[in-house]
């Protein structure tokens, strides 16, 4: 039978128990929350990252890198072009570490852009401490240079293939420096235009692009063209061709034969055109023909024109006079000429009535 006494007792015990327990627990929490806390405190300044929610134990939380595991792991952000010092915290943490030795607990990180290049890679950070049950290391991790914004960062383990050197990634800040050199990119345009009906070869030769086209209309762009760099443009010596460069008081033009040097500045972003307009090639000479040359020394042969004689109402010529008489003509037979004959009439024979005389 059990007492009231000894059922206080029971009680009594169970509450120190509880409350031993309760105490536990807050120098547990405390000591997560300490280990959490007071890393992460030293990269909170300008652009400032953190990875995982839990730094102790050997659960992944989302940011624990092994050699021979998870070697990266990708995080969203963003930070603008420009140079950057960089600060960052390492940790390793959980029972049992402090028998545990591990030469490569480190990590970098690596800046990606918009199209998932890698940008720029930081500095390593320190090996963690061996034989504690918690290794933590915080410092500068160097400096790096954007030449355009980054959208993510990527934390990369240094010994991936290595034993486990396993290693949390705990956060990372980016402070400022420098803001971006500004960008200098020149362009050069060839606008061509031929009138004539074959088709020309153009080119332009830079060493940020080489263009060729074989047309009667041509434009070749290259941009864009680095400062100080020297382009050559090639085109046709015939037919005549006119050339003008702009802005020609901003660049160093040499003219040559069929081609045209110009050399960038290196201070000044320049953007060139080159317009060139040819016209069409000239007809040839005409061929002088002298015509009466050319008759009096062919000598044609002359063609003789028979006379056609009188007309058929014209008077008959007068004979000329004879030396002699002439014989004694018959009397002229008046003959009629009707407007139209339909039938010419035989003629008819008269007998004569001769009269001689005594």
């Amino acid at each position: 039978m059990t007492s009231s006494a000894d059922l206080g007792r029971k009680k009594m015990a169970i509450g120190v128990g509880a409350a031993l327990l309760l105490v536990a627990s807050l120098i547990t929490v405390n000591a997560t929350v300490g280990a959490q806390a007071s890393p992460t405190a030293d990269c909170q300044s300008d652009n400032a990252i953190e990875f995982g929610s839990g730094f102790i134990g050997l659960e992944f939380f989302g940011n624990r890198l092994l050699g021979n595991g998870t070697t990266q792991i990708d995080f969203a952000y963003d930070l603008p072009a420009g140079t950057y010092d960089l600060n960052a915290v390492a940790i390793d943490s959980y029972v049992g570490r402090e028998t545990i030795t591990q030469p490569q607990e480190q990590w970098s990180a690596q800046f990606l852009g918009a199209d998932g290049s890698v940008l720029a890679t930081s500095g390593v950070t320190g090996d963690l401490p061996d034989f504690v049950e918690t290794g933590l290391w915080s410092g500068s991790i160097g400096e790096v240079t954007l030449a355009s914004a980054a959208t993510s960062l990527r934390v990369v383990h240094v010994a991936p293939g290595s034993e486990p050197n396993s290693v949390r990634p705990v956060c990372l800040s980016a402070s400022l420096q420098d803001l971006p050199a500004e960008v200098l990119e020149s362009s050069i345009t060839v606008d061509f235009d031929s009138e004539n009906i074959e088709p020309s070869t153009v080119s332009v030769i830079c060493v940020d692009g080489e263009l060729t086209e074989t047309d009667t209309a041509v434009d070749l762009v290259v941009d864009p063209v680095t400062p100080g760099t020297t382009c050559t443009v090639d085109f046709p010596t015939e037919p005549v061709c006119t050339m003008s460069v702009t802005p020609e008081d901003e660049i160093d033009l040499v003219v040559g034969e069929g081609t045209k040097t110009i050399t960038f500045p290196e201070d000044v972003a320049v953007d060139v055109l080159v317009d060139i307009d040819c016209d069409a090639p000239e007809a040839d000479d005409p061929v002088e023909v002298d015509v009466l040359g050319a008759v009096e020394e062919s000598n044609p042969e002359q063609v003789e024109v028979a006379d056609p004689g009188p007309a058929d109402d014209a008077p008959a010529a007068e004979e000329p006079a004879a030396e002699e008489p002439a014989a004694e003509q018959p009397d002229e037979v008046e003959v009629e000429v009707l407007g139209t004959v339909e039938t010419a009439p035989v003629a008819q024979v008269q007998p004569g009535n001769p009269t001689f005389t005594g």
